[in-house]
């Protein structure tokens, strides 16, 4: 199962950390052993995603993301009128590595 493409926003003079849920694309029992997160073009200050041991609630969209099955990251940076394809990449516990892709909009107004 491929998670469907997230949009996310931000100002570019904001500094956002942003929640990552990758709970839907893990098997029972498995969890997240790291994330890695990339964005194209370049422009993005990219900050070292953490696996969260802890649940938390997605800013974006309200869900509660279970301990150890969602990260978070800080992104800051970018240019107004910019879409950046941001690709999340998780290691889990089972060896598997999964994959979601999402589109931050970088927006002024």
């Amino acid at each position: 199962m491929i998670a469907a493409e997230r949009v996310l926003w931000k100002h570019p003079d904001e500094s956002v950390l942003f929640g990552l849920d990758f709970g839907n694309l893990l098997a029972s029992g498995e969890t997240l052993s790291s994330v890695t997160v990339t964005g194209t073009p370049s422009g993005l200050t990219i900050g070292s995603p953490s696996v969260q041991a802890s649940a938390f609630t997605d800013e974006f969209t309200g869900a509660q993301v279970a301990a150890n099955e969602g990260a978070k990251v800080r992104i800051s940076g970018g240019t107004a009128g910019t879409d950046y394809a941001l690709k999340c990449t998780a290691t889990t516990s089972a060896s598997n590595t999964r994959v979601f892709v999402a589109t931050l909009q970088v927006r002024s107004s």
